[in-house]
């Protein structure tokens, strides 16, 4: 009786993990379509950004990856966003109003990921004791 109720928390808990990782997505679109015209009126100088602009398209796709970009633009500096020095400062000046909502989706898909690890592990643990508790014929 107990095994069944803990097989169906495991999988609720997959379904919520699902419904994170959709809800980030979500988030992402929502920017990509209504926030990232204002988010790329702040990049004038940086070549970096208005080379995705062209480079990407105006698909859903495609903005969805340019707020990607901003969004790791504003978070750590890779090598390659370096290289781009302008696209570095004008996104530490990037408002408030917009950074909260590049942060919600990562924080979500993050959220989402530490969720899906916990549960494998917690698959593993089962199978571990799945395992040794069963005799061996």
């Amino acid at each position: 009786m107990i095994a069944f109720h803990l097989e169906f928390i495991y999988l609720c808990s997959w379904a919520f993990v699902l419904l994170l990782l959709l809800l980030s997505e979500a988030i992402l679109l929502f920017v990509a379509y209504f926030l990232l015209d204002e988010m790329e009126d702040h990049f004038i100088a940086s070549h970096l950004v208005s080379i995705n602009k062209r480079t990407l398209g105006n698909g859903p796709l495609g903005r969805m990856r340019r707020v990607r970009k901003i969004g790791a633009l504003t978070g750590r500096s890779t090598h390659l966003q370096m290289l781009d020095p302008c696209a570095v400062r004008e996104a530490e000046i990037l408002p408030e109003h917009l950074r909260k909502w590049l942060r919600a989706s990562g924080r979500l898909f993050r959220l989402a990921l530490t969720g899906a690890g916990l549960l494998m592990v917690w698959l593993g643990v089962e199978w571990v004791c799945t395992t040794l508790t069963t005799p061996v014929n």
